[in-house]
């Protein structure tokens, strides 16, 4: 992706080894960037990583710099009775739960009991739970056989937990739909989106749902109140920013099958974007107009309402001025204007948190979809991914900005935090070649902390 970053940490190390000169100088640009992509055959296996370096004379030299365990396709989940004598589709519900709140988990298993499409199985991944509630879980699922609950080895966190409750789908399963442990879904919500999902070409249905505080008291009657643009059909606009919540969702398992394992980005996976980004890659995706769920949102939620529909927010955001600002201190010797100080953390999460991520999704989407990802979907991914090496991709960035204009506003102007890091990265790449002293550069392109983010921020890049 990219190369020839400042590194004030190597080049230190390189004048501790009596380095001088352009050795040391160059040891200061040594910062690199890239995406490699490994032949699906050695899925399965811990492979060597090896760095080769190329001289321009053509001399070459070669260091093994890590070893690389690859994840292998999951076998499907162990074969299930399904209820017998009942009509329709067999659906395979995967819930992610963790330490539940005894009424909000009591009151999502009796909607689901009381769904009218009755031919279901829900498999629970229990991700370590306390004591105290797993057995409020059992209490909760009761003697119905139609749920089963499968305890995580170890603590895994709520995107390796959702991953480990869709392994446990069986073959036999023709639909799966995504729950979580808190909402309250309506007594129709299965047997809408199986007929929303029906057409041979359709991959996902979602459904829109209605925001609801911990008591079921309603804050909005719909998750689209806020102005921000539904999006089924665009999928650079999708890997962009999800439209698509896991829990008003139902899908295929051709959709299955390419979304495991689940990938793992810089920072901020989310197990329905990216299964919707494998949907709409593959397929059409089908919208329901009508609130078939609740949506709950308390203290605990992983991420809430305020958060999704929102996406960056636009007051917190460094105006250019700041960005100037910052690169104009990055190559300065003198100590930074305080109040850049900020922006000098956070345009560098905007690259390596909010940027580069999006690059890996995108080039996730594409392996994992080769062969069915064709035609304007593989142009619109392949841009996505090349922005931070081709100045033609990197201008289709710059105009989706005036998409909002349009009334196209579905990804919330997430574009402008890309923005802002891949000009940070180009800015101080080209200050790296001309500052006398590497010392005098106030930041480089090491890749910073997380906890190093402004408060808040972590969760929005």
């Amino acid at each position: 992706m990219s190369y020839g970053l400042p590194r004030k940490d190597v080049y230190r190390e390189a004048l501790a080894e009596g380095l001088t000169g352009e050795a040391a100088r160059n040891a200061f640009q040594s910062g690199f960037l890239a995406v490699a992509e490994v032949p699906s055959r050695a899925a399965g296996r811990t492979v060597p990583v090896e760095l080769i370096a190329t001289s321009h004379s053509g001399a070459e030299a070669a260091r093994e710099i890590g070893r690389l365990p690859l994840q292998s396709n999951p076998e499907p989940g162990e074969n299930a009775s399904w209820p017998g004598g009942e009509p329709g589709p067999k659906v395979a519900i995967c819930m992610a739960a963790y330490s539940p709140n005894p009424e909000m988990f009591g009151r999502q298993i009796a909607s689901l009991k009381a769904q009218s499409h009755r031919n279901w199985i829900c498999f629970i991944s229990d991700d370590e739970s306390t004591p105290e509630s797993k057995a409020l879980i059992e209490s909760a699922i009761g003697e119905d056989p139609r749920f089963r609950l499968s305890p995580a080895p170890r603590r895994m966190g709520f995107y390796s937990n959702f991953e480990r409750a869709l392994e446990l789908v069986p073959d036999s399963a023709e639909l799966i739909a995504l729950a979580d442990q808190d909402d309250f879904w309506q007594p129709g919500k299965l047997q809408t989106l199986i007929e929303a999902v029906e057409p041979a070409s359709t991959m996902l249905a979602y459904s829109d749902s209605r925001i609801v505080d911990e008591h079921g008291e309603v804050i909005h009657p719909s998750y689209w109140v806020r102005g921000r643009r539904n999006n089924r059909t665009n999928l650079a606009s999708l890997i962009i920013a999800n439209t698509v919540t896991g829990a008003a969702s139902i899908f295929k398992p051709e959709v299955l099958r390419l979304s495991l394992p689940f990938p793992h980005t810089p920072v901020n996976c989310f197990h329905d974007h990216w299964i919707a980004c494998i949907a709409l890659a593959i397929g059409d995706i089908a919208y329901v107009d009508e609130p078939l769920y609740d949506y709950v949102q308390h203290g605990d939620a992983v991420i809430g309402f305020e958060i999704a529909s929102s996406g960056l927010d636009q007051k917190r955001a460094q105006p250019l001025r700041s960005l100037l600002a910052t690169l104009r201190d990055a190559s300065s010797s003198s100590p930074p204007d305080p109040s850049t100080i900020a922006a000098h953390r956070l345009f560098p999460m905007n690259y390596y948190f909010g940027s580069t991520r999006l690059t890996v999704l995108a080039s996730a989407v594409r392996i994992r979809c080769q062969g069915k990802l064709t035609g304007a979907k593989l142009r619109a991914v392949k841009r996505l991914e090349s922005a931070d090496r081709s100045s033609i991709s990197f201008l289709s960035l710059l105009l989706r900005r005036f998409r909002r204009y349009l009334g196209l506003n579905e990804t919330t102007d997430i574009e402008r935090s890309r923005i802002k890091g891949l000009l940070w990265r180009r800015v101080i790449q080209s200050r790296a070649r001309f500052i006398r002293d590497p010392e005098g550069m106030t930041s480089d392109a090491r890749i910073p902390l997380l906890e190093e983010a402004l408060p808040g921020e972590a969760a929005r890049l």
